[in-house]
């Protein structure tokens, strides 16, 4: 039976929280993310307004004919099939982002993943399983596979049918393997992957020079805070070009340290995205130096793919600032305004490349229902009485 009952889903949020506030794990990190998302859920359930109920109440006097009743509710997609990298870290984000959302919203769920699970994992794996256990839901609904190559997933795809699947990883080569598998299948299904294009931080003309240390110093540690969690390095730069000559020293001097490849640039001779491939791998960054703010709405409108974007500093014309800012928002999956969004909202916006999808970090719960939707589908029900209808 599925986990489809607003009691049941707070209750496995509760019993999970307890478990993993009661647990000791080697990355210190690992406890806070957790439960900060598991509140994050819980926040959101209590809302039932997340499963978008809709009643049109019917008229039997309607005219040419009777209007029936018509409801309608987002009910779970069906089972889900997650494939995630070994790494601690971005394994901890694959299961509070990936795989619990997935139960949350109802859904049976597998996690195939290509090394052997570490000790941190394996207590996470244990506190959703015992969580499921205390509500009274069967252990069949979480699955997880260890070392899965080709030949283990061929093994899954020709025994269990899924209705999504997630591919939580970077890794050319197994995304390749995966979508050899996916191509075979007699049932086509969405397919859910992680995209990063690297990152984008824009330095608007009236940043205060004496912020300038500090603000070097932040994207320093959001950048290593970014590979530590698995997540592509922030490697784009929009700054003014008065600081090509005064004042770019500083950065100039961290960076080159700091990044294996550095390139400098003028933002009017941008050609487009093809300029911005770096390498999947590469640790590099690319410094642009632009003349006015339209040479940055132009830029974000050349950008073919959607990146997390930092803005700093302010401007005088407002009328160029609000261009900027629609353009940015039309080609951006995480808006974030003088601050650096940490490794989790980072992650969500890697599954969540629609550009309409902004401010990720000024909606409170609004990465809950991103998550959530995913494995979701709305079904609607004419004329059918009340004992047949979902709780």
């Amino acid at each position: 039976m599925p986990l489809t009952d607003q009691g049941a889903r707070l209750q496995l949020l509760d019993f999970l929280w307890e478990n993993i506030e009661n647990l000791s794990f080697e990355y210190s990190g690992i406890a806070g993310n957790t439960s900060e998302i598991i509140h994050g859920f819980r926040a959101m359930i209590k809302n039932e307004d997340w499963l978008n109920f809709i009643l049109d109440a019917g008229d039997p006097e309607s005219k040419p004919v009777p209007k029936p009743e018509m409801r309608s509710v987002l009910r779970p997609i069906g089972p889900v099939f997650i494939y995630a990298e070994e790494g601690c870290v971005p394994l901890s984000f694959t299961i509070s982002l990936q795989v619990l959302p997935a139960l949350l919203a109802g859904c049976p769920v597998v996690l195939a993943v290509n090394g052997i699970l570490c000790e941190d994992i394996k207590k996470i794996i244990k506190g959703i399983e015992h969580a499921m256990q205390k509500v009274g839901y069967s252990a069949k609904l979480f699955s997880t596979v260890e070392q899965a190559d080709s030949k283990v997933l061929t093994e899954i795809f020709s025994h269990l049918s899924f209705h999504a699947l997630v591919i939580d990883t970077q890794e050319l080569e197994h995304k390749k393997i995966l979508h050899s598998i996916f191509d075979g299948l007699l049932s086509p299904c969405p397919i859910f992957e992680r995209e990063q294009h690297g990152n984008i931080t824009l330095l608007l003309p009236e940043f205060d020079q004496g912020k300038q240390s500090g603000l070097i110093s932040g994207y320093l540690d959001f950048s290593r805070v970014c590979k530590e969690a698995g997540i592509l390095r922030p490697n784009i730069l929009l700054l003014p070009q008065e600081l090509e000559t005064r004042g770019f020293e500083n950065w100039r001097a961290t960076l080159s340290q700091e990044f294996f490849h550095f390139d400098l640039k003028t933002l009017s001779n941008f050609c487009g995205e093809l300029e911005l491939n770096i390498g999947e791998k590469s640790n590099g960054i690319q410094v642009f130096f632009y003349n006015s703010l339209k040479e940055c709405s132009e830029f974000f409108n050349r950008l073919e793919n959607v990146r997390p974007v930092q803005i700093f500093g302010s401007c005088i014309d407002e009328k160029d600032m609000d261009g900027l800012i629609k353009e940015i928002e039309f080609q951006s999956n995480l808006l974030s305004l003088h601050c650096f969004p940490t490794a989790k909202d980072l992650s969500i916006a890697a599954f969540t490349t629609t550009p309409t999808c902004t401010n990720l970090k000024s909606k409170q719960d609004l990465g809950a229902r991103l998550l959530l939707s995913r494995f979701l589908r709305p079904v609607c029900f004419q004329e059918v009485p009340d004992a047949y209808l979902p709780s």
